[in-house]
């Protein structure tokens, strides 16, 4: 049981100061707010707060006259009057507080509350998956409430554009500046692979490349282009091949076939063939697809000359068709 004074070592109370100092007091403990202060000169003042065993702070300035370090009174006040004070109090600050607002609810289940602009409270609905997100405590645990993969979540924490293609495996756009290639749907020739196929895609590195085919599919190169003793050919990736050559000879009166000579690349079928002279005298030469049997291998040259032969000349044939 507590006795109804302190006076345990001395105090200093300064004129107009709400501020009580203790020398050899240990009030933390043995004083408590609204207990009753007396001084040397007998004025009074409340305790309003005990801050440590030896400062105290007073309810009001202290009127009397100053003192230093001289002996003083601490009256406790009883537990009754003490306790209604406090409750007083809390009663106060629960009527200002927000409780008064949540008092008008009536709680549902699955309902959450919150404050308007003017501290009215009020209800929403808050599903199962709404508290979920709720309850989680940053905002990757937040993604993954919401179905985002590790993967997805990296990609939204990326801080920029060029983070973001590293993160998708684009990191070589990044760093070679030419970002702008994504922007305008191409890619430069680094970002796609070498070892591609053509049947997966065409670059500059295999538009130019041997054609190939699988039950008439396209399985190489768009254009293959070549030459050979027996002419050039270009061979297209639909099945067209173009082959070419010029011939030389000495024509002799009346009309002569050159041999049978070989395309540069074998068609599939006999292709149509056209043929032309190279001369001065174009009046008196004439040239033909020769008489021999059609081929899908070789070609022969009809060469008319209406004059007494001996005239060296060039004769060109050009022959369109299929390599298959």
């Amino acid at each position: 049981m507590a006795v109804p004074i302190y006076s345990v070592g001395t105090a200093t109370l300064t004129a107009g100061s709400n501020a009580m100092v203790g020398q050899g007091t240990l009030w933390v403990g043995n004083v408590r707010p609204y207990d009753m202060v007396i001084g040397q000169d007998g004025s009074v003042d409340l305790v309003l707060s005990v801050v440590d065993n030896t400062h105290i702070t007073l309810l009001f300035n202290w009127g009397g006259a100053t003192q230093t370090a001289q002996a003083y009174r601490i009256l406790y006040t009883a537990d009754d009057p003490f306790t209604q004070t406090l409750v007083r109090q809390v009663m106060q600050s629960l009527a200002a507080s927000a409780l008064v607002a949540l008092g008008g609810l009536t709680a549902a289940a699955r309902q959450g509350v919150y404050f308007d602009a003017t501290s009215t409270a009020a209800l929403f609905d808050l599903s199962d998956a709404g508290r979920a997100l709720v309850d989680d405590a940053d905002a990757s645990a937040m993604l993954t409430t919401l179905g985002f993969s590790d993967f997805l979540k990296t990609l939204i924490n990326d801080a920029d554009a060029a983070t973001a293609r590293g993160t998708l495996g684009l990191a070589a756009v990044a760093a070679s500046g030419s970002a702008s290639d994504l922007g305008s749907g191409t890619l430069p020739d680094a970002r796609v692979s070498a070892t591609l196929t053509a049947d997966k895609a065409f670059r500059r590195g295999n538009i130019l490349a041997t054609v190939a085919q699988s039950g008439g599919v396209p399985t190489g190169g768009i254009i293959e282009r070549g030459a050979n003793v027996n002419g050039s050919y270009v061979r297209y990736a639909d099945g067209t091949q173009v082959c070419w050559n010029t011939l030389n000879g000495t024509t002799v009166a009346g009309n002569i076939n050159f041999a049978a000579v070989n395309y540069p690349a074998a068609f599939v079928a006999v292709p149509l063939s056209v043929t032309d002279k190279f001369s001065s005298l174009a009046a008196r030469f004439s040239t033909s697809v020769g008489t021999t049997a059609p081929s899908a291998t070789s070609i022969t040259i009809g060469l008319g000359d209406n004059g007494a032969g001996g005239v060296s000349i060039n004769v060109n044939y050009l022959s369109v068709g299929r390599w298959f």
